[in-house]
């Protein structure tokens, strides 16, 4: 993924208009971030950052030209860090992200077996992640992948993301010390049978972590709801309306609500994923579609869903969503459709809705 690691909006003293900066905390991250540049884009122009009014960020920048695959970056330091540890025979002979399970055949050799770290081991609280909810308690920790979480906080541009954070990420990951947050999203009941996210912390490590290849991350929920009072109707806390949704901060992005109520209680070690992979498969399904047969409708139904698409239908994936809903009308039915199978489109409509509130156009 290309993009930026800092525009500079305010260039400083010195800066041309156009340049990106990368600020390292030491000197000799700079440097090899410079030797990075170097590789990919020819010299730069390595200068020190010395303190500005409003500003408390000091350490080293290096100025460039153009984009940076992040990636690149990663790996380049990456390579670095393996070529020195192999001269330096390393005690972790693991690139970061793996570590080492004893040995394993290679040929005649025997070698270091390293495999892909858990994401969870990333984290310093790991006996906490474990537990269940405690007593009474507001806060569940699930699974969720990167991009979901993201759309659910408020959006992540590519040139909002912010180097130094990705870079004191990566400096921790690469040197064994354990991350001590889990990624927070804070929510409330919005009493129209779902919730909505008030608040959220941890988009940088949620990115970092999905660059790294981790297809889902630990995340605190933490809202009105006591999830270990949810399994017995005669408890004080217990919801009547369980929530079928999560509400993004500041979007409309909707998502299946990530808990059951039989999962409320249940420790971190037995959530489901919550994923798009529901989505993924309406995708599919109306993608095939596309080449599918016809429809038959009379007058007054066609006239009647052209008078719901003007008026409800705000999205392509919505229109497609409602082509779905007919065909799905129409094998029910031996002849045409007509306005008893309105309230059936409608009803089917709105379930499809609901269960994929993730689905966008670039998806179809």
């Amino acid at each position: 993924m290309k993009y930026p690691i800092t525009e500079m909006s305010d260039p400083f003293e010195g800066a041309e208009v156009g340049e990106y900066s990368f600020l390292a905390k030491t000197k000799d991250e700079a440097e090899l971030f410079a030797d990075f540049v170097v590789s990919k884009k020819g010299k730069p122009r390595l200068a020190r950052y010395v303190g500005k009014a409003g500003r408390s960020n000091p350490g080293f920048y290096v100025f460039y030209k153009g984009y940076v695959e992040q990636s690149d970056w990663l790996k380049f330091k990456r390579d670095k860090k393996s070529t020195a540890m192999s001269l330096e025979v390393a005690k972790d002979p693991c690139w970061d992200g793996y570590e080492m399970i004893g040995m394993k055949k290679k040929g005649k050799k025997d070698v270091p077996n390293c495999v892909k770290a858990s994401v969870e081991d990333l984290f310093h609280n790991r006996n906490f992640i474990d537990d269940k909810p405690a007593y009474k308690s507001r806060e569940k920790i699930v699974k969720m992948s990167p991009a979901i979480f993201r759309k659910l906080a408020k959006p992540l541009a590519l040139h909002q993301i912010q180097d130094d954070k990705i870079s004191s990420i990566d400096y921790a990951v690469s040197n064994n010390v354990k991350l001590e947050s889990i990624p927070i999203l804070l929510f409330q009941m919005d009493g129209n049978g779902g919730a909505k996210i008030t608040g959220h912390e941890g988009r940088h490590r949620s990115f970092y972590l999905e660059q790294m290849g981790h297809k889902y991350i630990p995340v605190r929920l933490i809202g009105n709801i006591r999830w270990s009072q949810q399994d017995d109707p005669d408890n004080f806390d217990y919801i009547e309306d369980w929530p079928t949704y999560l509400e993004a901060e500041t979007t409309s992005t909707r998502v299946k609500f990530p808990v059951s109520r039989e999962d409320s209680n249940k420790p971190y070690s037995a959530t489901k994923v919550l994923s798009s992979k529901l989505t993924q498969a309406l995708v599919a399904k109306l993608k095939q579609r596309a080449s599918a047969g016809s429809v038959a409708l009379d007058i007054l139904l066609l006239t009647r869903l052209l008078e719901k698409a003007r008026e409800g239908v705000k999205t392509d994936a919505d229109l497609h969503l409602l082509l779905e809903s007919i065909i799905a009308a129409q094998e029910l039915n031996n002849g045409p459709l007509t306005m008893s199978n309105y309230d059936t489109i409608v009803t089917k409509h709105e379930k499809l809705k609901a269960e994929n509130p993730s689905l966008t156009k670039s998806d179809l």
